[in-house]
């Protein structure tokens, strides 16, 4: 689902819209903090530096909502057995907004390492092209992690603007239930075999 389709139309306004200066008047419970969550996720995924954003609240209550939200995603990785993530293509790239919050969850297990070993696989919708682009940005995220790369019989991609120009795309369909299948056969294999000791971690630059 897309976030913006949370939103109600007060809401949906205030979050996209164009105006560098904006003031919003609400109340308690109109869904302040949702608005600007999603506000901040839109200017993302338009392009905008997510280093230059910064989110205030008024209250402790709301910061603390707005940091369960943005950690419940990193829980939900840590709990599973597999991963899979799946994003339409913008420019030849996945969603900004689900990059951004990879980001975020990737860099805060990186050094607990709880990810290694899951089995992970990127799934990739375009309309034309730039799959294979955005589908390489996602598996990024997984080879960086020590975890293992479920395939299919091709690249894990399905082309359609709609879910039913989807499902025409016959290959793609098929390259799906082909994920599906190596994703449960992965999954049963591991089950039985310890996963490899770590090494320690050297971390060097190109400075000689």
């Amino acid at each position: 689902m897309n976030f913006l389709d949370t939103l109600n139309q007060n809401q949906y306004k205030a979050a996209t819209s164009q105006s560098q200066y904006l003031r919003i008047v609400a109340g308690a419970g109109t869904g302040k903090t949702k608005t600007l969550t999603c506000r901040i996720a839109y200017l993302i995924s338009q392009g905008r530096k997510p280093e230059r954003r910064v989110a205030r609240t008024f209250t402790n209550k709301a910061a603390k909502e707005m940091e369960t939200r943005a950690n419940a995603l990193l829980q939900k990785f840590r709990e599973c057995d597999g991963v899979i993530v799946g994003s339409p293509t913008y420019y030849a790239g996945p969603n900004g907004a689900l990059c951004a919050v990879l980001d975020r969850v990737f860099q805060c297990d990186q050094r607990c390492g709880s990810f290694a070993g899951k089995p992970a696989a990127a799934v990739i919708n375009c309309r034309r092209g730039g799959a294979s682009a955005a589908f390489d940005r996602l598996n990024k995220y997984f080879t960086m992690n020590r975890m293992p790369l479920v395939s299919s019989q091709y690249w894990n991609a399905v082309h359609g603007t709609t879910p039913e120009e989807c499902r025409q795309d016959l290959e793609g369909m098929q390259t799906m239930r082909t994920l599906g299948d190596q994703m449960a056969w992965v999954l049963a294999g591991l089950q039985s075999d310890p996963q490899p000791a770590k090494e320690p971690w050297i971390m060097t630059n190109f400075v000689r």
